[in-house]
């Protein structure tokens, strides 16, 4: 029994210690249509739905490409 209680308090620990990324939602929600992107994140449609089931490492591979993406919708709304 003293292994199954340290179990679960190894797994507790492991929990809380592990780093949650945040999401980007910048409250500015509005897709754009043509891109599939939120304006405001930068985020598709998927990843806004899917985000709290994605791991870390998902995550952060995300958020690795949102600066870019949300460059790249400047760019196509400056030019219309």
């Amino acid at each position: 029994m003293r292994n199954r209680e340290h179990s679960a308090e190894c797994v507790a620990m492991t929990l809380n210690m592990t780093p949650q990324i945040q999401s980007p939602c910048k409250l500015i929600c509005e897709l754009d249509l043509e891109q599939g992107l939120c304006k405001g994140c930068g985020r598709s449609r998927e990843e806004i739905a899917m985000w709290t089931r994605y791991s870390d490492v998902q995550r952060a591979f995300i958020i690795t490409e949102l600066e870019g993406r949300l460059e790249k919708l400047l760019n196509v709304h400056k030019r219309l």
